[in-house]
């Protein structure tokens, strides 16, 4: 019993240095501005952080990352270049007030092609917030026409 314990904790701790090795491999490569790579939980939240420096530490997925990471492939989206060169294309600046990275990335799929994401993607839409109607027309996005004709409300 305490051999296969031990053989678990050996195994817990492998796994361990890998994911922090990862961590750290990430950030460096990101930081010399290699970004051809897989989007994945780590190399999206350290491509962010760097990207958007006024973001606090305290941003995160909020236990979401698989899901938008799913929605960014969806949308076309599969490596941290893919997504560099849409913010970089359409100019994509920081909003105050966004609670998440969630929130941000939405943002830029629906500057880069609000279309496609109502079409692609998995995300069911009631409402619309109407605090960003004038940063998102900022860069062409008419809501108003989107909520009518993919039927959600702006409150």
């Amino acid at each position: 019993m305490s051999a296969v314990l031990e053989q678990n904790d050996d195994e817990f701790q492998r796994l361990y240095y890998d994911m922090k090795k990862h961590d750290e491999d990430t950030k460096i490569e990101i930081a010399e501005g290699n970004l051809d790579m897989e989007i994945d939980s780590t190399s999206l939240a350290k491509y962010l952080d760097r990207k958007f420096e006024v973001m606090d530490e305290e941003r995160t997925f909020r236990g979401l990352d698989k899901e938008i990471i799913q929605e960014l492939k969806d949308f076309g989206i599969s490596t941290i270049k893919e997504l560099d060169d849409i913010i970089e294309n359409k100019n994509v600046e920081l909003t105050k007030g966004w609670e998440s990275y969630g929130t941000l990335l939405i943002m830029i799929m629906i500057i880069a092609d609000a279309e496609k994401l109502f079409e692609k993607t998995h995300m069911k839409w009631s409402y619309f917030p109407k605090e960003v109607l004038s940063y998102l027309k900022g860069y062409g996005v008419d809501v108003q026409n989107l909520s009518e004709k993919y039927g959600f409300k702006i409150i």
